[in-house]
């Protein structure tokens, strides 16, 4: 868990380990994401309400995923943005 940004971070340690190995960011470095100046938007996933949020990271753009649960960002992913989100940042 982490407090950062006015926000507590939790998240999943194997998720943690995956995502460091397959993208090389930690969980952990979300404290440095740019949330003021991020383009939110639902990603639902079955039941499950889960949100994407694009803006710029170490002067990069870069993309979580993430849900809001009983007042906790849930990280699920942390990767740089892809093409269609990096439209979708700079169109907004």
């Amino acid at each position: 868990m982490l407090y950062a940004n006015d926000r507590i971070y939790d998240w999943d340690d194997n998720k943690r380990t995956q995502n460091l190995s397959r993208h090389g960011l930690d969980f952990e470095d979300v404290a440095e994401f740019n949330w003021d100046t991020s383009i939110p938007r639902r990603t639902d996933r079955g039941r499950e309400e889960r949100f994407a949020a694009t803006s710029v990271f170490r002067g990069k753009l870069h993309t979580i995923i993430y849900t809001e649960r009983e007042g906790l960002t849930r990280i699920i992913s942390f990767r740089r943005a892809n093409k269609q989100e990096v439209r979708r940042y700079a169109t907004a």
